[in-house]
């Protein structure tokens, strides 16, 4: 359960954080056009290093198109919503496991499927893709893991 609630908080800053991006991205180039159209009127004689500014920034907006992160974005976000649901799942199981009503072939049959059905939805996507392992989304997900652990489970 644990390592089910890490991963979604992973992927919920992994998602963060490729917004940041695009959005940083669609900024910078379109600041860049429109303030190289305005400074190419206002001042002639540095027209070529305003055009050459238009023409980075259209290469840049062009190949930010296949750049994964708008990509990234969706998939994070449906798969996001599929674990969520499957967590949820788990850890409303987890309270009968913990009240000891189970016995110990129901529980691991119950980590079985949730295993099984985990790795299956998380199979769906990226599937010409990958995402590379971020350091600084570790480190958060550990952090808001543990929290939210404490703050719902006490410990």
């Amino acid at each position: 359960m644990t390592q089910y609630k890490y991963e979604t908080i992973y992927l919920q800053g992994y998602l963060g954080r490729n917004v940041k991006i695009d959005r940083r991205i669609r900024i910078v180039l379109a600041v860049a056009s429109t303030s190289s159209i305005a400074a190419w009127a206002k001042w002639q004689n540095f027209a070529f290093y305003w055009s050459l500014i238009i023409v980075i920034s259209q290469v840049f907006s062009a190949i930010n198109d296949y750049l994964p992160y708008k990509k990234r974005i969706k998939e994070i976000s449906d798969l996001l919503s599929e674990l969520s649901i499957i967590y949820n799942d788990v850890e409303k199981d987890w309270q009968r496991v913990a009240s000891g009503s189970l016995s110990d072939n129901e529980i691991n049959e119950l980590c079985y499927t949730y295993s099984e059905l985990w790795i299956k939805t998380d199979n769906k996507y990226f599937n010409d893709d990958y995402l590379p392992v971020n350091k600084k989304c570790k480190e958060y997900a550990e952090e808001m893991k543990n929290e939210y652990f404490n703050n719902v489970f006490g410990g």
